[in-house]
């Protein structure tokens, strides 16, 4: 049934007597006999292999996915969005949690396509969101409610344009990716007849499947819409027996088979009837997929495989409640076990696998009790990965706008000149006065708002006039630069009279003042107690 965990299906049957048992045993060997006689070819199309089992429990609510490549896979399910490493076996959230409907991936355009949230609007997703990156989902305009979506590609100069489709009650918008920051543009709107329930897409041909009919759309607009089922010929049983849509699918020789909910017909692109033969259902179908021309049918029960050009059965799968997490059913949800799963269709006439499956050497852990034996199981371990969150969260602090904290500039190692030290008080009695002068000033001068900084005055080398013109307060309120560096630094020194001298570059958090002048001067105290100023190279001197 699944290889790997190589688990196999069991079906127990329970009759009265024993001659009835012996009936059943019989004819089951018989029939094995006729196979063996007729040497019947071996058809089978898919092997399914386990991804992922019920020891991940996000699985369980899963409602699509998508490839991104053999060691990746995105899953969404009612929880959110995951991106799942199949090679690191880890798992990370992206996003902020919303119900992910429907789930596609545009490889040529790094461009992942989902249904999104309770009211179900279509984003745009780059894919650098699953490496953690801080990209912003986009939201494609008027598609609240919509119901399914397509993608599809045309040739233009040479070079493929790619488009979706989304259906919106009874319109249908085809949109244009592009590179732009919305991603999107060039909308069209086509009115259909009836809500859409599936939509398939050909290069330039929309095919839009309502109860019981399909129409086909030219995306150029070079034509009119075209009826897959004409009442008038013997299709016309659709009409009274109502059906739902599921899928279309072209076919060679301008041939489409038409997938309903009871039955598959063949038809022209003009809609009439091709062929007599129909593709009937062993059960009521619950969903369908389509890949590499077979269609895979998904009932209660099992799976069964058809080959669409010719209609016929080729295999069945015996796994139970499932159903296809993609377009094209690669990955589906199973229940085969009781207990859920995420399998792989690995078509078996394909050597690469299309998704990193669990090698035969893995750790196998659990078991499997049958009737009679015991099978171990390969089981991965996943963890999930914080890494991203933390490094997500210091990037985005990073590039915040502030003021360093706790700056002190100890030396300078880089060309020309940064700042020159400038002379503190090294005394108690000159700290004291400072302190006093500058709340003097303070609380002279008001804060004045909404006012430019004026730019400190050039100040030439030798002895100042006077002391109480550069005490003066700049026009935002502040002080000036030297007086401000000069209280800022003597208020953090003032315990510690050791050290002569110390660099001005502290900033603390704290102060919100303007930085220093570009006049580097320092602030001395005489000996005969008088505040004088100099500059730096003049105190050394």
């Amino acid at each position: 049934m699944m290889d790997p965990p190589g688990l196999k299906s069991h079906t127990l049957m329970m009759v009265d007597k024993e001659s009835e048992k012996v009936k059943w045993v019989d004819a089951l060997n018989e029939l094995h006999r006729i196979l063996r006689r007729n040497k019947l070819p071996h058809r089978t199309v898919f092997q399914v292999k386990e991804i992922l089992d019920s020891t991940l429990g996000i699985i369980k609510n899963a409602l699509s996915a998508a490839v991104i490549d053999p060691d990746r896979i995105a899953l969404g399910t009612e929880e959110g969005l995951y991106c799942i490493d199949l090679d690191r076996e880890e798992i990370a959230r992206i996003g902020d949690g919303k119900k992910i409907a429907q789930l596609e991936y545009v490889p040529e355009e790094q461009l992942l396509i989902a249904i999104t949230g309770k009211q179900r609007h279509l984003r745009l997703i780059p894919v650098g969101a699953l490496d953690g990156h801080d990209v912003e989902w986009i939201k494609v305009a008027d598609t609240k409610g919509c119901a399914t979506f397509c993608t599809t590609h045309m040739e233009r100069a040479g070079a493929s344009t790619y488009f979706f489709c989304v259906a919106v009650k009874k319109q249908v918008l085809v949109h244009q990716v592009n590179r732009t920051k919305s991603r999107h543009g060039g909308r069209q709107v086509i009115s259909v007849p009836g809500v859409a329930q599936c939509l398939d897409v050909w290069a330039d041909r929309l095919c839009v499947g309502l109860p019981s009919l399909f129409y086909l759309y030219n995306l150029q607009g070079t034509c009119d819409p075209i009826c897959l089922v004409q009442p008038e010929n013997n299709l016309s049983y659709l009409y009274h027996n109502p059906m739902d849509a599921f899928m279309a699918v072209e076919l060679p020789n301008n041939e489409y088979l038409l997938v309903f909910s009871q039955l598959g017909v063949f038809v022209s692109n003009q809609g009439r009837k091709t062929r007599e033969k129909e593709v009937m259902f062993s059960a009521a179908p619950l969903a369908v997929s389509y890949y590499d021309s077979y269609l895979c049918v998904y009932t209660e029960s099992h799976v069964d495989v058809f080959e669409v050009t010719s209609g016929d059965w080729v295999q069945t799968m015996n796994l139970k409640k499932t159903k296809p997490l993609c377009r094209d059913g690669q990955l589906c949800f199973s229940q085969a076990t009781e207990v859920p799963h995420v399998v792989y269709l690995h078509p078996v006439h394909r050597r690469e696998m299309g998704v990193r499956v669990a090698p035969p050497d893995h750790p196998r852990m659990g078991s499997l009790r049958g009737s009679a034996s015991t099978m171990t199981r390969a089981r991965r371990r996943f963890s999930v990965r914080e890494q991203e969150k933390q490094s997500k969260g210091a990037d985005r602090r990073s590039r915040m706008i502030s003021a360093p904290t706790n700056f002190n500039h100890i030396q300078h190692m880089g060309p020309g000149e940064l700042q020159k030290l400038i002379d503190l008080p090294t005394t108690a009695q000159g700290v004291a006065a400072m302190e006093e002068k500058r709340a003097w000033v303070k609380s002279v001068k008001p804060a004045i708002p909404n006012q430019q900084k004026r730019p400190a005055p050039s100040i030439p080398h030798g002895p100042w006039v006077s002391t109480k013109t550069s005490l003066t307060g700049s026009p935002d309120g502040s002080l000036s630069s030297q007086e401000h560096a000069q209280g800022g630094t003597s208020h953090d020194d003032s315990g510690n009279h050791s050290s002569p001298r110390h660099s001005i570059a502290s900033n603390n958090s704290s102060n919100l003042s303007t930085p220093p002048s570009p006049v580097d001067l320092t602030l001395g105290f005489g000996d005969d107690g008088r505040e004088h100023f100099s500059s730096s190279y003049e105190s050394q001197s």
